[in-house]
């Protein structure tokens, strides 16, 4: 039981912090893949020389991420819920700026 109530914390955080982060992504125009639940949101950049000038950009501003073939994946598992607040917005400005 108590092992289950820990369980359901976690699944609860994690959900906070991908909804924060997948509501900011479509307000601000980041192109993100379709999430439905995991420890990972994408975000598409189909170009992979773009990504990989994107990638070097977001580890510029201290935004650690992981490259996959034609995206950025954020580990949203990884972050403070505070910190999902505006990160989209950031990494947005941080693509526009390496395009």
């Amino acid at each position: 039981e108590e092992y289950e109530r820990e369980k359901q914390q976690h699944i609860d955080h994690l959900k906070q912090r991908s909804d924060i982060f997948v509501r900011e992504a479509n307000a601000c125009g980041l192109p993100i893949y379709p999430y439905k639940e995991g420890f990972f949101v994408t975000v598409r950049v189909e170009d992979n020389a773009l990504r990989d000038r994107y990638h070097e950009a977001l580890m510029d501003h201290l935004i650690f991420t992981v490259k996959v073939n034609k995206g950025i994946r954020v580990a949203v598992c990884s972050l403070p819920i505070a910190s999902c607040y505006g990160l989209a917005k950031r990494m947005k400005d941080i693509l526009e700026g390496s395009k």
